[in-house]
């Protein structure tokens, strides 16, 4: 057994030791939809994601869940965590639990995991401010493909009055 594995075997098992404890302490069902335990089992899943080397399978295990929910929790965390009061109480302390747990099994040093993280909010806002420019783009744009066909339809109108003039003219010349 390689030392990756032996690793990976003690966090799954402290993982799960963990989530027994929390469940117990904080009365949460495995099988509830209700808003509370949604918020317990998914800062769970990022807070495990955040401190563990496992893999995002072996972690939706340990609750019973797959990969997509992880996944799922994950990609949810950010909008919570800045609007959710409820889940960001709930986050703050079962990020507290599982990182004195974990860390010490984590072969992902903290300061690496925060310039990870740094890096990605710096791209994130790059992103953001492309996006931005991008619909400001598109808003000139359209701005300017109403002018043009305006000013398509005064150059019809124009060519038309030339037109109708160049015929007067032909006429009284004759």
């Amino acid at each position: 057994m390689q030392e990756k594995d032996f690793l990976d075997l003690s966090q799954k098992r402290l993982a799960s030791d963990l989530w027994v404890k929390i469940t117990k302490q904080k009365e949460i069902p495995l099988k509830s939809r209700k808003r509370e335990y949604v918020i317990h089992r998914h800062s769970f899943l990022v807070a495990l994601r955040k401190y563990s080397t496992m893999s995002l399978d072996a972690i939706g295990k340990i609750l019973g869940k797959d990969h997509a929910t992880v996944i799922h929790a994950c990609k949810q965390h950010e909008m919570n965590y800045k609007f959710d009061r409820d889940y960001k109480s709930v986050y703050y302390q079962i990020d507290n639990i599982v990182a004195k747990t974990m860390l010490p099994y984590s072969l992902l040093e903290e300061h690496t995991y925060d310039e990870f993280m740094e890096r990605n909010k710096a791209v994130r806002e790059r992103l953001m401010k492309l996006a931005k420019r991008n619909r400001e783009l598109i808003t000139e744009n359209n701005r300017l493909t109403l002018e043009n066909e305006s000013l398509k339809k005064q150059s019809r109108q124009v060519n038309s009055e030339i037109s109708a003039l160049k015929t007067k003219i032909s006429v009284v010349a004759w």
